[in-house]
């Protein structure tokens, strides 16, 4: 568990490291979240969407900010990556965002300002987020500028770890999570998530600016 002092601290903490195991969150019942998370993807099947597509390479599809990630992004297309083989379902894919229960409480256990946002991610096998970088352009056009380098996002993992769940930060692969299990790593980290098992994928973005 890491043990957190200020944005400052964190923040240079990051820097020389690939990721940070930043603790479990024991508070929550995530059998819950989970059943609640399966049944908002079985009811709103439209918030499927993919990373790459034909005309844009970008994770929110409803926000200008994916034009201009297509402007900084590679063309995955080139690589092999194409709308079946990246698709995951998330809660923010379309307006409106879909509202869930637990948003709050998973929030308020990472040290964020006012206004950071949960986003439970479904990734069913045979899918991959290609090799990236976060830009967090939405986050920042939400926020003053002053607060741009304090933009952090981190991972929680809904469920322990099940063969062919795959995360990898930088060089660090990470396996064998626990449900709870939160990770952090710097915004200029490149990372690459993937679902080569055979089992649902179930994960969390929690995005904000630190206090």
């Amino acid at each position: 568990m890491y043990e957190y002092v200020s944005a400052e601290k964190l923040i240079s903490d990051l820097q020389p490291v690939d990721y940070i195991f930043f603790k479990n969150i024991n508070t929550i019942n995530w059998k819950s979240v989970v059943d609640e998370c399966h049944q908002l993807s079985l009811t709103h099947p439209d918030y499927y969407y993919p990373s790459v597509s034909d005309d844009k390479n970008g994770w929110e599809p409803w926000d200008d900010a994916a034009k201009e990630r297509k402007k900084v992004s590679i063309s995955f297309l080139d690589y092999g990556y194409r709308p079946d083989n990246t698709m995951s379902w998330k809660t923010i894919t379309k307006k409106p965002p879909l509202e869930w229960s637990m948003h709050d409480s998973i929030v308020k256990e990472l040290p964020f300002k006012k206004g950071a946002m949960a986003v439970p991610t479904r990734q069913d096998p045979g899918n991959t987020f290609p090799w990236h970088k976060d830009e967090f352009l939405y986050q920042k056009r939400l926020v003053d500028a002053k607060d741009h380098h304090r933009i952090v996002r981190f991972i929680t993992f809904f469920e322990d770890w099940k063969n062919g769940h795959y995360f990898q930060v930088e060089n660090s692969v990470i396996i064998k999570w626990k449900a709870g299990d939160t990770i952090v790593f710097a915004p200029n980290k490149e990372h690459v998530g993937a679902n080569v098992g055979l089992e649902t994928k179930w994960t969390c973005n929690i995005t904000g600016v630190l206090k």
